[in-house]
Order: C-alpha cells, then sequence, then structure tokens
C-alpha cells in the first residue's frame, strides 16, 4: 500500500511538472487592441499640454543678463533749430554753459551726418583732433589746449580721423608728477 501512494505521488509530480515545463513549439496567443479614438488623443494631449504648463509656471532664472544698447543711448546728441546730429558718449569734451541747450536728450528735427552738422554750426562747435593712444587714456591731451579750448566758449568735440570718438577721462585729467617721470624714461 504503501508503494501504491508512493507512485500515484510520483505520478502526481511528474504531470504537474510536465505541464509546468514550457514547450517552445506551442505560440502564444496575441491580443489585439482596438487603436485610440480621437477622445483618447485628445485626452493624451491635455494631460501632456498640462504637464508643460506646469513646468512653464516656474521661471527660469537667465544664467547671463543682457542690457540691450541702443545708438541713441550711447550717443550725446546735438542739436540746432532744425538739425540733429549723434556723437559717441565721452566726445564731447567741453561744454560751456551758454550752450549746454545744445545738448539734448530727444531728437527733433532732421538727422544729419556729422560732417554736414559741423559744417552748418560751426559758428557754435569746435573739434579737438586727439590721437588714438589719447582716446584710450594711454597719453594726456595737452593742458595748454584744454586751456584754450574752454577760453573760445563753444562746444569742443574730440575727433579722430575726422569722426568724433570717445576719450578716456584719464586722457583729459592734468599730468601728475608719477605721469611726468613715465614720459621722461
Amino acid at each position: 500500500m504503501k508503494n501504491s501512494i508512493f507512485v500515484v505521488y510520483l505520478l502526481l509530480c511528474a504531470t504537474s511538472l510536465a505541464q509546468s515545463v514550457d514547450v517552445s513549439n506551442e505560440k502564444k496567443s496575441v491580443v489585439a487592441h482596438k487603436p485610440p479614438t480621437h477622445k483618447d488623443i485628445a485626452k493624451i494631449q491635455r494631460k501632456q499640454a498640462l504637464a508643460k504648463a506646469e513646468i512653464r509656471k516656474s521661471p527660469l532664472k537667465p544664467i547671463v543678463t543682457i542690457k540691450k544698447h541702443s545708438l541713441i543711448g550711447n550717443s550725446t546728441l546735438l542739436a540746432s533749430s532744425r538739425y540733429w546730429t549723434l556723437v559717441p558718449k565721452g566726445s564731447v569734451i567741453h561744454i560751456p554753459t551758454h550752450l549746454k541747450d545744445r545738448i539734448v536728450n530727444k531728437p527733433k528735427g532732421k538727422l544729419l551726418n556729422w560732417s554736414d552738422f559741423l559744417r552748418k554750426n560751426y559758428g557754435w562747435l569746435h573739434v579737438q583732433e586727439i590721437k588714438m593712444s589719447q582716446a584710450k587714456g594711454r597719453n594726456k591731451i595737452n593742458q595748454k589746449a584744454i586751456e584754450a579750448y574752454q577760453s573760445i566758449g563753444k562746444i569742443v568735440v574730440a575727433t579722430c580721423a575726422k569722426g568724433p570718438i570717445s576719450v578716456a577721462p584719464d586722457a583729459l585729467k592734468p599730468p601728475t608728477k608719477v605721469d611726468i617721470k613715465d614720459t621722461k624714461n
């Protein structure tokens, strides 16, 4: 009897093992899904749009801030009755008190290029021709020249090659003892 129970037990184990072994010849059944409808696609798109909106709500901090520059913002505007022109900031090196109204904030009238404006307004404008080294501040402008144009009563504009140019503030300062020693060496 014990043997018969043992044999039955072995047969049960063998059949369960045979069922659990995957037979490679059997093909797995394929389950077909129906394609998504327009409503399904619209629902997915709404979820994606909401996710993007959540991302956009938190503002991104820029890595670099860029300052916007404008031509008029980086220039000094000179004006006469109906005409105006612009010169680089720092190119006007002397303004007499009686001519301060010739420097304007907003242009009015017709824009002229520098040479035409200078020709029309030579009575109150004076040009001081300087070298590039003076414009950069490596060399000083002669103090006698500065005193001379301060006494003529005209607005003085620094030029290089007949065009207005910005002048480094150091070039307009009187030379110090250290500067005088440097020029002798």
